[in-house]
């Protein structure tokens, strides 16, 4: 499922991170919440993320799902923007974090996705996400400059950011599936250890894409 469905209603509600829809069928009302990071503004009108329509529709009961889609949205209009495939379990990459995080308190990795540089970091155990697994470009949370690409959650769920993109997918799905392997290609084909960033010198790293240090914190090599 991928791009963009128009809202033809405006919401009830609305906060810094989120609007609120009220649907209502005989009988009953339900508000569905929508996170503003899956909201495209174009052209003066308002389009919401197939992927999080669907997901909401499965947490509601058959009518007021079936309202919500009928009363607030037009399925013929849509923007083909964003990931094809989107809302995936990766859990090999938590697994890999998890295994960095055990020597580093803060484990990262970084890649290069179409001329874009993708950095991938685990939350501390004092944050509100801990052991989540964020997705950006390295720009400071504030800066106007930043690209948000998603995130993973413990149980492995990939949750797309505003600015994700087919490549981040493309390269999250290798990354579940070979770690050492991904991280090996993306090394070599950069010069530079995709987890600490340092050049690649020494033969055996650069055949193998990660430095020693590297390699025993994040691979099986």
């Amino acid at each position: 499922m991928s791009g963009y469905i128009l809202a033809t209603s405006l919401p009830v509600w609305e906060s810094s991170k989120a609007v609120a829809f009220d649907v209502n069928v005989p009988g009953r009302r339900s508000r569905v919440f929508i996170p503003k990071k899956m909201i495209r503004e174009e052209s003066g009108k308002t389009y919401v993320s197939e992927w999080i329509i669907q997901k909401k529709m499965e947490q509601l009961n058959r009518d007021i799902a079936d309202a919500f889609l009928r009363d607030f949205f037009d399925a013929d209009q849509t923007l083909d923007e964003g990931p094809k495939v989107i809302g995936e379990s990766l859990p090999g990459v938590i697994a890999l974090f998890d295994k960095a995080g055990e020597s580093i308190k803060y484990p990262k990795l970084r890649f290069m996705v179409d001329g874009i540089e993708v950095k991938a970091r685990r939350a501390g155990d004092r944050s509100q996400n801990p052991g989540c697994v964020f997705l950006d470009n390295g720009e400071g949370f504030h800066s106007p400059d930043r690209q948000y690409f998603g995130k993973i959650d413990r149980d492995g769920e990939f949750t797309p950011g505003k600015d994700c993109i087919e490549g981040v997918v493309e390269m999250l799905r290798a990354l579940n599936a070979d770690p050492d392997g991904t991280l090996r290609d993306h090394g070599k084909a950069s010069g530079a250890c995709s987890a600490c960033g340092r050049e690649l010198t020494e033969r055996k790293s650069v055949e193998l894409g990660i430095g020693p240090v590297c390699r025993q914190r994040w691979t099986n090599q």
